[in-house]
């Protein structure tokens, strides 16, 4: 039988470190699933990195690929970055399946699409009207939600489940009236159990380990401020923390920590990715994931501490009651949170320097991994989440071969209208923006992204 064939839209980085979800996930799955599809890889990157000698391509070009041997699926990731707007917005050109890393956006969109038509263009597809909105007249869409991802997306998977549910309210237009939904979990790879690992601390040192933005938000205030109270009453020589941060973050972590006077006891790493949060790992005894927010969360990152059986500290009621009892200590936010850290952070100080092994929280040793990898039913593993993604392909390209004739005639019939009002006399006064005009001389065929829906 003939593979089908799928568009993957995904950063690549420059390197293997990249710190985008999307490129993680990619990096994770794409073993699994290159031999059962034809993958081709579509991204934004100047310089992207070779992925498992699958073949690529800058998005710009993926519209002429199509022309030339058809896809039965575009598969996007959209994350709160950006290094998603090039999925973003292709998701216009070219609606297909999407993972959403994040639906709330603190990123500002660009101006394309901030101004997205996609609502009329939604029901012309359901023929509930007929002409196109009118060129340069752009609606403006406030609010954090990805309205216009949400609505143009053939099917949809998220990798939170919080996200999952408050889709389960969304009332927009939708493209397909009643899209494929699922949750799917960021995938973790766990190649062996924890072992310990020498620091510049000594080994009665508790080691506390944090991927926090130095942000609000991100809680890391509360950290250095439990840090802080344990310095003034004596008892921060049993533990350190170690910081790892953005290659942004450094003034304003720095900042941070001196504001609470910790500077003996942190010590800042750069370059936060999931692949460096992993080889920290075993220099740390416990992790704090602490971050509290409607838009965001700290995945992969806690996914990856609890996989490794590594007790975190999470925030409470944000992720905490999701994860496995013998592995969480639950923070309420707010005014006693960081007298709560600081009463974790003794009793396992305690342990520590009685030269207890942290990493020992369950009796048997395997448990923490099998735990974490399927909590609540669903498995976290690279092979589990890529088989999951394998079955969503399937549904979804059947979906969007339905679809695929009515949105091609759309597209087409949008840039004739782009050609006629370019060749306007009235557009044509419009002083730089004639230049346009250029474009009336170029067919559809010519262009490579078609990039003229919402």
């Amino acid at each position: 039988m003939k593979r089908k064939r799928i568009a993957w839209f995904s950063p690549l980085g420059s390197d293997t470190t990249s710190p985008d979800i999307a490129s993680y996930v990619s990096r994770q799955v794409l073993p699994f699933l290159r031999d059962e599809f034809e993958i081709v890889l579509f991204h934004g990157d100047v310089h992207p990195v070779d992925l498992y000698g699958l073949e690529q391509h800058h998005f710009l070009c993926a519209m002429r690929e199509h022309r030339e041997c058809p896809f039965d699926l575009f598969f996007y990731q959209v994350e709160d970055a950006p290094s998603s707007y090039f999925s973003r917005y292709h998701l216009g050109v070219a609606p297909g399946l999407v993972l959403f890393h994040h639906y709330r956006l603190l990123t500002p969109p660009s101006v394309a699409m901030h101004h997205s038509s996609f609502e009329p263009v939604i029901e012309i597809v359901h023929e509930r009207r007929n002409e196109l909105p009118p060129f340069m007249v752009w609606p403006e869409h406030r609010g954090p939600e990805a309205r216009r991802e949400l609505a143009l997306a053939g099917g949809l998977l998220f990798s939170q489940y919080r996200a999952f549910e408050d889709y389960q309210h969304f009332s927009d237009p939708r493209l397909i009236t009643e899209p494929f939904v699922s949750y799917l979990p960021v995938p973790v790879t766990v190649s062996s159990p924890i072992q310990s690992s020498s620091t510049e601390f000594s080994s009665t040192h508790l080691r506390v380990g944090m991927t926090a933005s130095p942000g609000m938000e991100g809680r890391a205030h509360k950290v250095l401020g439990a840090l802080a109270h344990r310095q003034r009453v004596g008892a921060s020589k049993h533990v350190r923390l170690v910081w790892l941060i953005g290659s942004d973050e450094r003034g304003r972590a720095e900042e941070l920590i001196r504001e609470y006077g910790v500077e003996s006891l942190v010590e800042l790493r750069e370059g936060r990715c999931p692949e460096r949060w992993q080889q920290l790992l075993p220099e740390i005894d416990i992790a704090a994931h602490l971050h509290y927010s409607a838009f965001l969360s700290p995945h992969p990152y806690l996914a990856i501490s609890i996989a490794h059986g590594i007790p975190v500290m999470a925030s409470d009621p944000g992720e905490a009651p999701r994860l496995p009892e013998s592995l969480t200590f639950a923070v309420r936010p707010g005014e006693h949170e960081a007298n709560e850290i600081s009463l974790i952070l003794a009793g396992f100080a305690e342990h520590r320097a009685n030269g207890h092994d942290i990493h020992a929280v369950a009796s048997d040793r395997e448990f923490p991994l099998q735990m974490a990898l399927q909590v609540d039913g669903y498995h976290f593993s690279a092979s589990s989440v890529a088989a999951e993604l394998a079955l969503a392909f399937e549904i979804v390209a059947r979906a969007m071969a339905l679809l695929a004739p009515r949105w091609s005639a759309l597209r087409s019939a949008a840039w004739r209208d782009i050609e006629r009002q370019l060749a306007s006399p009235g557009f044509t006064r419009l002083g730089g923006l004639a230049a346009l005009g250029s474009l009336r001389s170029r067919s559809l065929e010519s262009q490579h992204s078609e990039g003229v829906l919402p």
